[in-house]
């Protein structure tokens, strides 16, 4: 893997922001957003945060064959969320040890700024023609520098 330049090392590390509104039929008959739904929030903000930080999975995957896998999500819902709102998700990626990673995500209502729900996602790198997990360090992201992902 080759080095990213400091700019793109740098936002690996930061809160990565992702907006977006709640639709009408994401919503449930006690006229708040399905808890289903979140998971698609989330997901999908992960997935921008790392675009964000100038992490390219599709050329980690075409070069390397490793893709992320997710082995567990922990969701705590802190507040309803109802159609029309709007919201932010912060995201931010977090590296322990040689394998494993999260993404600490956190949803706002932009109505009055207050948290929604939080999210963990655990997951790790994976060779997916061994099917076996990955170092990090093997795809250019030293434990003690994990900007290094790129």
């Amino acid at each position: 893997m080759q080095n990213s330049n400091s700019n793109v090392e740098s936002k690996l590390l930061q809160t990565q922001e992702y907006f977006t509104e709640v639709r009408w039929q994401e919503i449930d008959q006690n006229r708040h957003v399905n808890n289903i739904v979140f998971l698609g929030y989330f997901d999908e903000a992960r997935f921008r945060a790392m675009i964000q930080s100038g992490v390219d999975m599709n050329r980690l995957l075409r070069e390397s064959g490793v893709s992320p896998v997710v082995t567990r999500i922990e969701l705590d819902y802190k507040n309803e969320l109802t159609y029309p709102e709007k919201i932010r998700i912060d995201s931010t990626i977090r590296i322990e040890g040689r394998i494993k990673a999260f993404h600490d995500q956190y949803a706002y209502r932009l109505s009055d700024g207050k948290l929604v729900a939080v999210c963990v996602a655990h997951w790790f790198l994976m060779d997916i023609r061994k099917r076996k997990p990955v170092p990090f360090a093997q795809v250019g992201i030293e434990p003690s520098n994990p900007t290094s992902l790129n």
